[in-house]
């Protein structure tokens, strides 16, 4: 070992140790022999575990780049031999992850490095045991969520950052130590207020714009490929661009292509392309570019130079720009990709590839394409309509294999596409954007979270639930959760609709009233005041809950509740949505009580409005929250709960 002095460890001394590199997953039933030197690769992308065996190690280090980290220094004689056996267990516990469990490599990556995370906060605040399966366990993670409240409480970190972490690490904890009940008393942290973790879709207007210039791209760029149509080649672009025409000429070049506004500006661009005549697809003369260069005999030389390098492209039908066009095209039929289907890039980019496939029939305007991969059947379901581009898409996938084997169904040539083939990453769809907004920067970027969102709103509007939630891959919960918002247009008019029956019912009756209002036979209840007990009747047409004297929740969708605008009702409200918070945890939980945070928070906001109340809600949440203060009767139903261990 090499010794260095690392002075950002408070003077500690490190020393480089020998390492070795195992790309993960492991053949089934090979095991690491020495763990402790272990750094583990997912697909290019390295973590180094195996310092973790050493109690003492350097606290931090500066990657090199994305796909490859520098091992961390350690201390040698801090080896510790029941941590370096745990290490072991835990590559192959992260192995049958990836074997076994279904997940990507990106994913298992990610949680891995949470899990070094871990480890280092373990291991400085004296929980070095935290993974030994005992007491130790669970003091353990009651520890680590209070560490990142602390960082959530002073800003350190946001709360869905911080509650992703914590359920991250609770899941990885059940799988490696077999108990199922860590969480037991410990209280945990929101994954997000209600509404905080929603995605907004895109508008339908931004949303046909990229979709139309991807379309535009992936038909002209392979037109043009597969065809071996000439350059300069005119290539058609939407309407919706709002540009002057509505087409864009194509040479062969790294800068493809020109927006109409840079060819209005091309005189002062000085004279790298100053040959190539954007806007009229052709060659410049040596009088219009003769003031770009020092002397003619510079501007005929251009002019020749690009007449030859047009020559080569047009008789060269593997021509290096012509590969990238088909390549353009590739990223440009996986935008398109993304947004047909909704799936998460990751998992797309994993998608296995087989040599055939079959196109199943049409039902209700859908197909689904199935081939084989790896020994199992792959599918997706696409629209009608979708199936002549996968098609097109085949044909320009086998033009820049050109007989190579790629494993699956979306790859990256490397630079200038001169690599063997490897799976798509995100970094190269980000730069696919990049060169889309050369074209013009009012391009919209829409990453792929805000693409599932549209694909989950247009099911959602046009379907249900149930069909939305099956055809995107995940559960209706999680539809609901994360993918609900709607688009703004879509909300404008959805909104408007709402406000009208509030409105209309709010002439009727006033649910929140002044402090000192009295309800003439009003009973008092754990909500509020109810005034007409056992008469429950909706406020509006479709609540989310009916009302039901015997159920407390079903008292905020009725007409006969009553909220005072004073310190003991709020009290009551804020309690209720403590207690339901909590118990949210359990399965369908959240979908059924979603509505009830919802309209608990809105007869909140309706209270902040009277003069004084919004200092005092802030008041009453961070007692009940914070402190526990909750009101008698549901600090009853939060003991209850606990004593039957169903709060987490």
């Amino acid at each position: 070992m090499q010794k260095r002095k690392s002075a950002s460890n408070g003077g500690e001394q490190f020393w480089t140790r020998p390492t070795e590199r195992h790309s993960l997953p492991l053949a089934k039933g090979m095991s690491v022999l020495h763990p402790e030197r272990a750094v583990l690769v997912f697909d290019g992308m390295a973590k180094d575990v195996g310092a973790l065996c050493y109690m003492r190690r350097q606290g931090s280090v500066v990657p090199r780049n994305r796909r490859a980290r520098q091992a961390r220094e350690v201390d040698p004689g801090s080896l510790d031999l029941t941590r370096t056996r745990l290490i072991g267990r835990f590559i192959e516990f992260v192995s049958s992850l990836l074997l076994d469990g279904g997940f990507t490599n990106s994913t298992v990556h990610g949680w891995v490095g949470l899990w070094i995370n871990l480890m280092d906060w373990a291991d400085e605040s004296g929980h070095s045991d935290i993974l030994s399966g005992g007491d130790a366990t669970y003091v353990g993670f009651r520890a680590y969520v209070d560490y990142l409240r602390h960082r959530l409480d002073t800003n350190q970190i946001t709360q869905r950052t911080a509650a992703s972490r914590q359920f991250a690490n609770l899941r990885l904890m059940e799988r490696f130590t077999g108990l199922h009940d860590i969480h037991r008393g410990v209280r945990l942290i929101d994954i997000a207020r209600p509404g905080d973790a929603r995605t907004v879709p895109p508008s339908e207007c931004d949303l046909g714009r990229l979709e139309g210039l991807c379309d535009a791209i992936f038909h002209g760029h392979t037109d043009l490929v597969l065809t071996q149509r000439e350059f300069p080649y005119r290539m058609a672009v939407p309407k919706s661009l709002d540009w002057k025409r509505d087409y864009v000429w194509l040479f062969p070049l790294r800068a493809w292509s020109v927006s109409v506004g840079r060819i209005e500006n091309r005189a002062t661009r000085g004279s790298t392309y100053a040959a190539y005549d954007f806007e009229n697809g052709r060659l410049a003369t040596i009088q219009e570019i003769r003031t770009q260069f020092n002397s003619l005999s510079k501007a005929d030389t251009a002019i020749r130079h690009a007449r030859n390098r047009l020559a080569e492209a047009n008789r060269n039908a593997r021509h290096p720009e012509r590969l990238a066009a088909a390549m353009r095209a590739h990223h440009a039929f996986v935008v398109l990709f993304l947004g047909q289907t909704g799936m998460n890039a990751s998992v797309a980019f994993a998608l296995a590839w087989g040599a055939e496939y079959k196109v199943g029939a049409s039902q209700q305007g859908f197909r689904e394409i199935k081939w084989r991969a790896g020994g199992k059947m792959v599918s997706v379901v696409i629209r009608n309509k979708f199936l002549p581009l996968f098609v097109k898409f085949i044909e320009i996938r086998s033009y820049l294999l050109n007989g190579r084997e790629a494993a699956t169904l979306f790859f990256n040539l490397g630079y200038e596409n001169r690599s063997a083939p490897k799976p798509m990453t995100v970094k190269a769809l980000g730069s696919f954007y990049a060169s889309l907004q050369r074209l013009g920067p009012n391009i919209p970027l829409i990453r792929n979270r805000k693409l599932r969102a549209a694909k989950q709103d247009y099911h959602v509007r046009n379907d249900d639930f149930p069909v939305a939630a099956t055809i995107m891959g995940h559960s209706e919960e999680t539809s609901r959760r994360h993918y609900t918002a709607g688009s703004k247009s879509a909300h404008h008019e959805e909104i408007s609709t709402f406000l009208t029956r509030i409105e209309e019912s709010a002439l009727i009756k006033r649910i929140v009233l002044q402090a000192d209002e009295a309800v003439d036979g009003g009973t008092q209840g754990p909500l509020g005041t109810c005034a007409a007990f056992r008469s429950p009747h909706a406020i509006s047409e479709d609540v989310p809950v009916a009302p039901d004297c015997g159920r407390q929740e079903g008292c905020l969708f009725c007409d006969k509740h009553r909220v005072h605008a004073d310190a003991p009702d709020i009290r009551k409200l804020v309690s209720c949505a403590f207690v339901v918070q909590q118990a949210t945890y359990l399965p369908g939980a959240e979908a059924y009580f979603e509505p009830v945070l919802r309209r608990i928070a809105s007869l909140l906001d309706e209270v902040k409005e009277f003069d004084g109340m919004a200092s005092i809600v802030a008041r009453i949440e961070n007692e009940v929250e914070e402190y526990g203060q909750l009101d008698a009767y549901w600090a009853e139903k939060w003991a209850l709960l606990n004593e039957l261990e169903v709060i987490v």
